[in-house]
């Protein structure tokens, strides 16, 4: 287990670099350090090149009047909501510029004035929004089923949610409409702060969520649990109980496959040129003797998907 922590903004996990490429965690000692701290890095080289953040954040971003006059390219995109926007050249921002001034484009970040043009000073602009991806995948028979029942005893009820590609507002929708249909009322909400969920039961008031995956009632090969962020345990003691409202455990919401998959193979590409528990690189490919730098890396000679890829998602410039 990797002793450092993946950065809330990383666009892959460990897991799905073992699947890619079969690098087979804990291999040796330092595997699992190894293959986070790239993910960490290689998340940060694929956000400098392309001039913009992937995931789900709500940020505060500030600019320059004298430098767009006219439109912002904002970081975090696909743009969900605008919340405020402001051109003081004093740096108070007290007063809002009123929503029907400005527009945007989703897909493409860019927020822009519909009349008029920003004052001309230095961080005179500030931009509050939220913004970037939080997708899920949701296949029939694999990940679609949520089991709970509606009070501290009785029948485990099934909600299946229909497969399909969403937003996180998109699957809370889903979300909501598979749980009314299996059981009561509920409301699902999603942070994107927190990149969390949270699920509320309207009445009769307390719920559980089965996330025991001892239970006989588990959904085992179908839960989407753990697409969503709650964690599953061996145990009793893992299920959700007493409460009329529940949040995921963890940060949920992922990139475009494509980008994640390029991410993957960039990482792979890295890994390879590491020392593993000789002095050659860990695959033998690149020929590359380490010696005792224990890694040499080449970013400029990433693989053409990988270059594709940044190429593709590659940030406006104004």
């Amino acid at each position: 287990m990797a002793t450092i922590p993946l950065r809330f903004n990383a666009l892959v996990t460990p897991a799905m670099v073992n699947t890619h490429r079969g690098i087979t965690l804990a291999s040796d000692a330092n595997t699992d350090d190894m293959v986070v701290r790239l993910i960490n890095v290689v998340t940060g080289f694929f956000e400098q090149e392309c001039n913009r953040t992937f995931l789900r954040r709500v940020p505060t971003e500030y600019y320059d009047g004298d430098k767009y006059r006219f439109s912002i390219p904002l970081k975090a995109y696909p743009i969900v909501s605008i919340t405020n926007v402001w051109d003081d050249p004093n740096h108070a921002y007290n007063t809002i510029i009123p929503a029907a001034n400005y527009g945007y484009h989703e897909d493409s970040g860019i927020l822009f004035l519909n009349t008029g043009e920003f004052l001309r000073y230095k961080k005179n602009i500030k931009v509050t929004y939220t913004g970037g991806y939080a997708r899920y995948y949701v296949e029939a028979s694999f990940n679609d089923r949520f089991v709970f029942r509606e009070a501290a005893t009785g029948t485990y009820l099934i909600a299946t949610v229909e497969p399909g590609e969403y937003t996180a507002e998109t699957l809370a929708t889903a979300l909501k409409t598979a749980l009314d249909a299996a059981g009561t009322t509920f409301t699902v909400t999603y942070n994107s702060t927190s990149r969390k969920f949270t699920i509320t039961q309207s009445t009769p008031g307390t719920f559980q969520i089965l996330l025991n995956t001892t239970d006989a009632e588990y959904p085992t090969g179908r839960s989407i649990y753990s697409t969503i962020g709650f964690t599953t345990g061996a145990t009793s003691t893992a299920n959700k109980t007493g409460a009329t409202a529940y949040t995921t455990d963890v940060a949920s919401g992922e990139a475009p496959m494509d980008l994640q998959w390029a991410v993957v193979e960039a990482i792979s590409y890295l890994f390879e040129q590491t020392k593993g528990n000789v002095a050659q690189n860990r695959f033998g490919i690149s020929g590359i003797n380490l010696g005792d730098s224990g890694a040499q890396y080449f970013l400029r000679s990433l693989p053409d998907r990988v270059k594709d890829a940044i190429t593709f998602y590659k940030g406006t410039l104004l």
